[in-house]
């Protein structure tokens, strides 16, 4: 939060004046810069454009004795300290003014100063504020500054303005999600919207390339608060009974599910995909993604993302599924176990699981009678990890198949380092 010392710190000029022939000359330092500022009278301030219409960028107020007091006595510029005060009175171009400020000059400041009259200002005076910021709400959307004044009217309870924000940006919406500041604005839609709000939102997002949402950095983001929204809009609503005619309800998962066929595994091998997968798997429609991961569990397991979908499983699958899961690991153990991704998965099937005591008699079974044994633990010990993977195993066997591990080291004159 800002407060009127914090503002004041933040406006406050350095320099010095100078006077000259009918003009004030500004010399303002910062650093190895010098730039002048000519002040001039206010009468010859050059008007500005606004949606066709010239308009000066200091309308006279309501109150003439706010003019004055609204101005920088030094240069004839907006004293936003002054405009902070609650009796302050900002007409409808200095609005227009400073949202253009954000957008073209990325004015930190003027965000800082509309965000502040948000908080303050009451209706009808809010409406003006709101009405000056959507007129320019792609832009300001996509805006390092900008996106905070958006969010900032979000907070506000009225879906009239969230309504209006998106129809400002709509067919804009997978670029905005991709956006670095954009996504952020997205997010706060879905999260503080209604149903049918929200739904204007998926129904644009689904029509897109779902599979580059997916695996994006910013719009994955976006793609996760989309898996969450649990839409409970119905033909017997009485309170909305137009929406039905407006919007659709998707079946969000069977869209989902036709447009990541054969790219799941792509997906769950990415930084933001894994995140949006475990979503997923959360979903009763998740049987497509299920199996597609299950098939190429040994790829998922040995990659450094893919692997944490892979102990997700472990973790929240079903009793049917996990078994799936984990006789899958276990026969691949002989590739997975060298590996260092691969091994975590293991060990994760073998003492994290609710099958681990199947996962260990199956892996005992499969070490110790296999006709190529020998050649097996000389593998796993010439490799670093698979050395500390037996050395854990041999923690969780039972004493008969610890007993019967020990003597085919020995036998095979194997250097293992073990306390035996």
């Amino acid at each position: 939060m800002f407060y009127d010392d914090d503002m004041n710190k933040i406006w406050r000029y350095t320099g010095t004046v100078s006077d000259r022939e009918g003009d004030e000359q500004i010399l303002i330092r910062t650093g190895q810069r010098r730039a002048r500022i000519s002040k001039r009278p206010l009468s010859s301030c050059p008007q500005r454009s606004f949606n066709g219409c010239e308009r000066s960028l200091m309308l006279h107020v309501h109150n003439p004795s706010h003019t004055h007091s609204q101005l920088n006595p030094h240069n004839g510029k907006l004293n936003f300290r002054e405009m902070l005060k609650p009796e302050s009175d900002v007409n409808y171009a200095v609005l227009l003014e400073l949202v253009q400020r954000i957008i073209v000059k990325t004015d930190q400041q003027a965000s800082i100063f509309l965000q502040q009259k948000l908080k303050s200002l009451k209706r009808p005076n809010l409406d003006y504020l709101v009405d000056a910021v959507l007129h320019r709400a792609l832009p300001l959307s996509t805006n390092r500054f900008g996106n905070f004044l958006i969010q900032r009217i979000l907070d506000i309870d009225d879906i009239s303005y969230k309504l209006r924000i998106v129809n400002s940006v709509a067919g804009q919406m997978e670029g905005i999600a991709m956006n670095s500041y954009g996504t952020h604005v997205l997010q706060k839609l879905l999260s503080t919207s209604p149903e049918h709000v929200k739904l204007l939102i998926i129904n644009e997002l689904l029509e897109k390339n779902v599979a580059q949402g997916m695996i994006h950095k910013n719009a994955s983001h976006v793609w996760s608060k989309v898996l969450e929204v649990c839409v409970r809009i119905s033909k017997g609503d009485t309170l909305t009974p137009q929406i039905n005619w407006i919007i659709y309800s998707p079946n969000i998962m069977a869209t989902v599910n036709a447009a990541m066929k054969g790219k799941w595994v792509n997906c769950a091998n990415t930084d933001t995909g894994s995140l949006i997968i475990q979503t997923v798997l959360l979903k009763e429609d998740s049987g497509a993604c299920f199996n597609e991961i299950l098939n190429n569990i040994t790829a998922c397991a040995i990659n450094k993302w893919g692997s944490t979908v892979v102990q997700y499983l472990i973790e929240k699958a079903s009793d049917a599924s996990l078994a799936r899961v984990t006789t899958l690991l276990i026969y691949s153990y002989k590739q997975l176990s060298v590996d260092f991704h691969g091994a975590r998965c293991l060990l994760a099937a073998l003492t994290m699981g609710r099958k681990k005591d199947y996962a260990v008699g199956l892996l005992s079974d499969l070490l110790l009678n296999d006709e190529a044994s020998i050649h097996t633990v000389k593998t796993l010990v010439d490799s670093p990890i698979g050395a500390q993977f037996l050395v854990n195993v041999l923690s969780l066997m039972s004493k008969r198949d610890h007993h019967r591990l020990l003597t085919l080291l020995r036998s095979s004159a194997l250097a293992l380092q073990l306390d035996w």
